[in-house]
């Protein structure tokens, strides 16, 4: 009777552990790790959310302000799952994910303008006109 390679039930064995969630640059793998136990609890969105939250800002920052904006691409939900994460992390993981969102809030609330009939009970992102 013929033997399996240890390598070939080694490799069908680890198949779940081989996914990796994308990695957002400068972060640490604690807090990338915490994260992720927060997503798996539903308080927040997981890393792959924050990669492509990220992504979704940086691209709406980078871009003319004349073009018009892609409807799917909102950067206001994007601030939203940021500042999901944000505040599911305990306090002390919470700097390092803040010293990545808080220039890119800055440089997003420069880009617009404060709206006056919006309801003060939202987030200043939401309350803030997107084309200038």
């Amino acid at each position: 009777m013929s033997r399996r390679p240890p390598g070939h039930l080694r490799a069908t064995r680890n198949v779940e552990h081989t996914k990796r969630s994308p990695a957002v640059n400068g972060l640490p793998a604690k807090v990338l790790r915490q994260i992720t136990h927060a997503a798996r609890e539903g308080r927040c969105g997981s890393v792959g959310d924050m990669a492509q939250a990220l992504d979704t800002l940086k691209r709406f920052l980078r871009r003319p302000i004349l073009d018009p904006m892609c409807p799917c691409c909102d950067p206001r939900e994007a601030l939203d799952i940021l500042h999901g994460i944000v505040t599911a992390l305990p306090p002390r993981s919470r700097p390092p994910v803040t010293a990545l969102v808080e220039p890119l809030g800055e440089r997003y609330r420069a880009r617009t303008l404060p709206d006056p009939r919006l309801r003060p009970d939202q987030p200043w992102w939401w309350r803030r006109v997107a084309e200038i």
